[in-house]
């Protein structure tokens, strides 16, 4: 097995670690913004596999945590989802989600809520006065004051100019309300962090990192090369222009002559030349006021007034070249998603040399145990 990967089970309530696991393959992992992300482990049976008592133990879901590792460096790890064994092969699928994932099992309530009706005013939950990233920890917060879980909440922010409500009646779920959150304009961009925890040896906790409204260093980009001196193996894009719009409308409550509804336009292109591109948005039908629809409607003209350019780039995980030497490019543990990143590029067939600048949205296992997959997003323009 490849020395710098590692797979480790954890009890998902407390972090602590109870096994170091065997694997076939490269493990899979995802993590990305504002998503929850997941991995997948292949695991030898019999031999110098697991046992069938220490495989049924490990895969009960949600009560323990898988994770996959690159050195000291926590890919994704969250509680097992599923497995799968087919009787062809001497090896289980485990499959795990991140910690989000557990979110879509909490309802977004208050702390003292226990069971029983929540379509009660007493089960309402307003925050004032705050801003959407404080949202979202409190969001959190109440629901680990409900049952605990090892989540590093970030510090609070200064007094803001948001009031938002949560009605017992909705049944919302917390993970629904963080993706909502996500989805406004101005809203924070959210990722759940595993890592080792650095006072308690053995253990892991999840660092809730939630943006201002961005995540990502706002210094110096990090820097690849692509070509035969560089840690880039491979550059990959597409463009895709099915979801543009220039003015979006959201649905929000009520229904025919009463319904709610956001718009938000930007006719830039269309005065450029564009035909004009209408979309209507049916995500967000519990909305009750018009600011908020609204606000729904300008992040998605926000995101998709462009095509969505979408490059991949594989990447070499510790940083060297295809021979081994140095580049001075970051290994795998040193990048985080909402980072920003160069590419200096020669020699591509499809790009025209040059040096393009993307944001990290997302990292994924690569195509063997020496590469990851980047995806990327532009920075400006239409790209």
């Amino acid at each position: 097995m490849p020395q710098d990967w590692s797979v480790y089970v954890f009890e998902t309530i407390s972090g602590r670690m109870v096994a170091e696991v065997p694997f076939e393959q490269t493990p899979n992992f995802s993590y990305a913004l504002n998503d929850p992300g997941s991995g997948s482990v292949m695991v030898p049976l019999g031999g110098n596999g697991m046992s069938p008592a220490d495989i049924e133990e490990l895969t009960q879901p949600w009560r323990w945590t898988w994770a996959v590792a690159y050195r000291d460096f926590l890919c994704q790890a969250g509680p097992v989802v599923s497995e799968q064994y087919t009787g062809t092969q001497p090896y289980t699928e485990v499959t795990f989600a991140g910690i989000w994932k557990l979110l879509t099992k909490r309802l977004a309530v208050p702390a003292t809520f226990t069971g029983g009706n929540p379509a009660m005013t007493a089960n309402d939950t307003t925050y004032s006065t705050v801003t959407y990233r404080q949202v979202a920890k409190n969001l959190v917060a109440t629901s680990l004051a409900r049952g605990g879980l090892p989540i590093v909440l970030p510090a609070d922010d200064p007094p803001g100019p948001i009031t938002q409500q949560y009605f017992g009646y909705d049944m919302n779920l917390v993970a629904d309300m963080l993706t909502n959150l996500t989805g406004l304009s101005g809203g924070p961009e959210i990722e759940f962090r595993p890592q080792f925890d650095p006072t308690q040896p053995g253990f892991l906790q999840w660092v809730m990192r939630v943006g201002s409204p961005r995540l990502g260093q706002l210094g110096s980009p990090w820097v690849w090369d692509y070509g035969s001196r560089g840690a880039v193996q491979e550059f990959d894009t597409s463009r895709d222009g099915s979801s543009m719009t220039f003015s979006d409308y959201v649905r929000g409550s009520g229904s025919q002559y009463t319904l709610l509804v956001g718009n938000a336009q930007d006719l830039s292109l269309v005065d450029a030349g564009y035909p004009l591109l209408e979309d209507v948005n049916g995500d967000h039908t519990t909305v009750t006021d018009v600011p908020t629809a609204a606000s729904y409607a300008q992040q998605w003209v926000d995101t998709y007034k462009f095509p969505v350019n979408t490059p991949t780039v594989a990447v070499r995980v510790d940083g060297r070249d295809g021979a081994g030497r140095g580049t001075g490019s970051p290994t795998l543990d040193q990048i985080s998603v909402g980072d920003t990143a160069s590419f200096v590029v020669q020699g591509h067939r499809r790009l025209p040399d040059g040096t393009y600048t993307y944001r990290i949205t997302g990292v994924t296992q690569g195509t063997d145990q020496n590469t990851a997959a980047l995806t990327l997003q532009p920075v400006t323009g239409v790209g």
